[in-house]
C-alpha cells in the first residue's frame, strides 16, 4: 500500500481521539480504498473518516452519518473527475462479478468540494448503493455507468423559467389574495 493510506493518514482528518469503533474500521477502510485505488489506477487524497457529533454537525452531516461510527471515508480522485472515478470503480465490479464491496458510494459532483463517500459493505443495511447528490440533502439513485443525474438545484431552476411556471403562479396567488380580502374577510 502507498504510504499515504495509513491508520496515520486517517486520523489526520478525524475527530481525534479516534471513537473505539472507528478505531475498529481503520484496517477495513484502508482495505476499502486500496480496491479502489488499484480498480481505478487512480490515487486519491482522504477527506473525512470519523467525526465526533459536533464535527459531523459542522460538516452538515446527517445525524445518522456513518462517519459517527468510522464507517465510510470521503475522498477526492487524484486525477480524475468524481464521475469518471465512480464509473471506473462500477465498471471493476462488473467485471469481477463478485457485486459491490461498498455498502454506499456517493457521488458528491455539485458539491462545493467534489469528493466521494465510500461506506463498508455491512454499514448500515446498504450494500452496493450508488447515488448522486443533487442537491442539499437529495439524493438520485445512479447507475454508475451513464450519464451523471443532473443537479436539481440549476435543472429546476431552468425548468420553471422554461415552462414558464412563475407567471401564473403569481397571478393565481393575487386572485386569492384578493378573494380572501374581499369575499372572506368581509363576512
Amino acid at each position: 500500500m502507498p504510504s499515504e493510506y495509513t491508520r496515520a493518514a486517517l486520523e489526520s482528518v478525524s475527530s481525534y481521539p479516534l471513537s473505539s469503533v472507528a478505531a475498529g474500521h481503520v484496517v477495513p477502510i484502508l482495505a476499502m480504498v486500496q480496491v479502489a485505488v488499484s480498480a481505478t489506477d487512480c490515487d486519491v487524497t482522504f477527506s473525512s473518516f470519523y467525526r465526533d457529533p459536533a464535527a459531523n454537525a459542522a460538516a452538515g452531516g446527517s445525524k445518522f452519518s456513518d462517519h459517527l461510527s468510522g464507517q465510510c471515508l470521503d475522498y477526492v480522485p487524484d486525477t480524475l473527475s468524481v464521475e469518471d472515478f465512480a464509473r471506473r470503480l462500477v465498471a471493476a465490479h462488473a467485471r469481477e462479478g463478485n457485486g459491490a464491496w461498498w455498502g454506499q458510494l456517493i457521488v458528491y459532483p455539485y458539491d462545493s468540494r467534489p469528493h466521494i463517500h465510500e461506506s463498508l459493505a455491512g454499514a448500515s443495511w446498504r450494500y452496493g448503493e450508488i447515488l448522486v447528490a443533487v442537491a442539499s440533502g437529495k439524493y438520485v439513485a445512479w447507475d454508475g455507468v451513464g450519464p451523471v443525474p443532473e443537479s436539481q438545484m440549476t435543472a429546476n431552476l431552468s425548468n420553471v423559467d422554461d415552462q414558464g411556471i412563475i407567471p401564473p403562479l403569481l397571478v393565481v396567488a393575487g386572485v386569492l389574495f384578493l378573494v380572501w380580502l374581499f369575499i372572506l374577510r368581509g363576512s
